[in-house]
Formats: C-alpha cells, structure tokens, sequence
C-alpha cells in the first residue's frame, strides 16, 4: 500500500502521458512545425498542447469495451499537404516505441503493466484508436486499489457548500445510500466467508475499505477475459473507468487552482453527475446479481471478482464526495 502524491492514474492519463513523451521526441517535420507554431502563435489558454500535455482524446459512447479515440491527426495537418492517415501512422509507430519504453521504466505514478494490453492502430479515416484489453483494466483496478489518494481538500458539511441547495438533497442522498449498501454488501460477505476484510476496514480505522484474503481479485478467466462478463457488469466496468478519467481531470484542474473543489459550482456538479451515473450502474448491476441470490451460486472466483467492483464502486463514491466535494458520506443507512 502506498500513497499516491501525483494525480489519479487512469487510462485517460496514460494515453496523454504517451502523446507528451511522443511530441517531445519526434523527428516529424509536419508535426514538430505545428507544434512550434502552436506554442509561438497561440494564446496560453488556446493552445493545442497545453502545458498539462491534455491531448484530444475522446473516450467511445460504448461504455465497453474501453476505448479512445484521439483526432490529432486531423488536427496537425490541418494546414499541410499531408493525408491525416499518414501522419496517425507514423505517431503511432512513435507512441508505440513509447510503450516500449515505458514497460522498463522505473515510473510508479503509472501503472506499466497495463501497456502490455494496450493497442494502438491507426484507422483508414486518419484518427488514432486505443483498446484496452480486459487485462489491462483488471491491471488499473489492481494498481488503483493499492493506492492511498491524498485528501485535495479538507472535510466539511455539504449543507455548508454552495451549490448544495435544497433542490439536490435528494440526488446527494441517493449517492450516500448507494455507497452505504457497498459497504453493507461487502460487509455481508465478509460475514459469509466469501472474502475477508481487511482489519483496518473492520475496525472503522480507513475510509479506504480493502479486501485482505484474496490479496489478489480474480479479475480474469484462463482466456484472459472478465469473470464478470454479464451486460450489467461490463457497463459498470465502463463506469468505473470513467470516475477514473473524471478525477484524473479534476486532480489537473486542482492544482492550477487555489480555489475549494467544492466552492466551483459548474466543475462540482460535472463531479456530481458522473457519480450518479455509477451509482445508476452499480444498482443495474446489484439487481441483476444479488449477493444472497444467484450470485453466491457463482464460481469463487466469478463470485469474488463482482465483490471486486463492488469494493471499487464503493472507494471511487468516497472519493468523489468526500474527497473532492467534501460531502459527508455515511458507511451504513
């Protein structure tokens, strides 16, 4: 366990990671001119590449399976001769070169195993598209739940806070209630022997629950694939993914701003809703699969590694109400 002093890893930040490290080394002639113009000609605030490396890349509608779409191609040609398809092939080429580099590099704040299950191809309409495999999610679930994130802003009141008007008591209510039956859930079936938490977790010692025995979710079947394969299951997947990529823009916005997190109401609510759609998908998922129903008919592993989204859905709720929003979240109703 450790705790985590850069911003939340999450596939989304990968890919931006990998297009900085791309830009910074390549011997492209259209591509290192449009950035030097980008950075002489374009207001801070306009330019292509800013200086937080945050790259068009745009996640499918599809919540699963993960993948992103980046038109930057398009983009870097707009004022050349150029086919948009040729200059993709060739970051592609370069970016996969930046994979290789990263499975040996020495870098904890990102995951390096999850590149191992990253394909990058360029498509015949000129846009790079990056598919992370079922190991490599499990992989950033795995990596993601040894992490301690660092509180960005203190505790407080949410009544306190000045987008939580009456209007949104329910909404807050319905993502408390949510992230309470997590934990009654996980605390079920600790008490039937399907896993075993953590002391601290018994104990009421960290808000950051953990799972002690397995020390390692079965995520996967022999074939490298999901145990939790059900259309439930695969959309809260893609849910979780996309907290990940909310709190990975959240913690960038967070430290160019000495303002209170909770006190921007427009960036707030953006946090808000991405909770609700979670918690909209953990419960699709809970009423398809019930814990005492016929999901304990499971095989353990199967049956483990829905407790294992159950676990995640749970700390990634905490973090983006109380650790963000500073909204007080209640571990039982």
């Amino acid at each position: 366990m450790f705790t985590c002093n850069t911003l939340q890893p999450s596939p989304q930040r990968l890919l931006r990671t990998l297009f900085q490290r791309t830009t910074n080394t390549t011997k492209n002639s259209t591509i290192k001119n449009f950035l030097a113009q980008d950075q002489k000609f374009s207001p801070p605030d306009q330019r292509f590449v800013a200086q937080d490396g945050l790259f068009p890349i745009k996640r499918t509608r599809n919540a699963y399976p993960v993948r992103y779409i980046s038109p930057i191609a398009h983009r870097l040609v707009a004022n050349s001769t150029q086919p948009a398809f040729e200059v993709a092939a060739e970051l592609v080429t370069q970016l996969l070169y930046q994979c290789q580099l990263l499975q040996h590099s020495a870098d904890l704040s990102l995951p390096i195993d999850v590149v191992q299950g990253l394909t990058i191809q360029a498509t015949s309409q000129g846009y790079i598209q990056f598919d992370f495999s079922d190991e490599a999610i499990a992989n950033y679930f795995n990596y993601w739940l040894h992490l301690l994130p660092n509180n960005p802003v203190p505790p407080g009141s949410w009544s306190k806070l000045p987008f939580a008007t009456a209007a949104l008591h329910h909404r807050i209510f319905l993502l408390q209630h949510t992230h309470a039956r997590c934990c009654s859930l996980l605390r079920l079936a600790h008490e039937h022997h399907f896993i075993q938490l953590s002391p601290a977790t018994l104990e009421n010692q960290s808000n950051y629950w953990q799972i002690a025995v397995p020390t390692v979710l079965p995520w996967l079947t022999e074939t490298r694939q999901f145990h939790t394969n059900h259309a439930t299951e695969l959309q809260l997947i893609g849910q979780l993914v996309t907290v990940l990529d909310a709190l990975t823009d959240w913690g960038a916005d967070s430290l160019n701003s000495s303002t209170l997190p909770a006190s921007r109401p427009k960036g707030a609510m953006t946090l808000l809703t991405v909770a609700e759609g979670l918690s909209q998908a953990f419960h699709e998922s809970h009423r398809c699969w019930q814990l005492m129903g016929n999901l304990r008919t499971q095989a353990r592993d199967r049956l483990q590694a829905h407790l294992g989204l159950i676990l995640i859905t749970q700390r990634l709720l905490y973090q983006l109400l109380y650790d963000q929003l500073a909204i007080e979240v209640p571990f039982q109703l």
